[in-house]
């Protein structure tokens, strides 16, 4: 008599197969969507650099163009401000990191007063780093403690007053 038993019926793997095929294309078409807006991100960024930014200040009555300009080789960005002689500041000093710049200037040298121009270079990890910078300054008339603001400036041409957070308008300067 024949063995009635019923047969094994085969394992299908079929859906097995399918599933893993499902999760690779989603696990692709998730990387590529992230990669996207990635490049997308940084395109925007990109576009917005402009490498300068630079601000008037007002510091213990002394008016004072500040300025900031991110190197092309992406290392260094040079800070710098410049003083009207007119302004007759007796002290004008910039900081930032470990870098200083400063001028005194005696009021009755004789000859034609010049500009106070002053500048520091500092060392930036990229193109889109902001750098920060302290400017001191002493009024003509004043025989007290200078006073100072501290300005961080973005390569995309927007300056901040760091105590403050206030967004500073912009100064499109000759300097740089």
């Amino acid at each position: 008599m024949p063995d009635r038993t019923p047969a094994r019926p085969r394992r299908r793997t079929w859906h097995l197969v399918a599933a893993a095929a499902l999760a690779i294309a989603l696990a692709g078409v998730w990387n590529s969507a992230a990669e996207r807006q990635r490049q997308q991100e940084l395109k925007e960024k990109a576009a917005a650099y402009k490498g300068v930014s630079a601000t008037n200040l007002s510091v213990d009555g002394v008016s004072i163009q500040t300025g900031a300009k991110w190197n092309d080789n992406g290392r260094s960005a040079v800070l710098s401000v410049w003083v009207n002689p007119r302004e007759k500041p007796s002290l004008v000093r910039i900081e930032s990191g470990d870098r200083t710049a400063q001028e005194a200037p005696r009021p009755n040298e004789p000859g034609i007063p010049m500009p106070i121009t002053l500048e520091v270079t500092v060392p930036v990890q990229d193109h889109y780093q902001p750098v920060r910078m302290k400017v001191t300054a002493r009024g003509p008339l004043r025989s007290h403690q200078a006073r100072h603001r501290t300005i961080e400036f973005h390569s995309d041409r927007t300056a901040f007053d760091a105590k403050t957070g206030a967004k500073l308008k912009q100064y499109y300067s000759r300097l740089l």
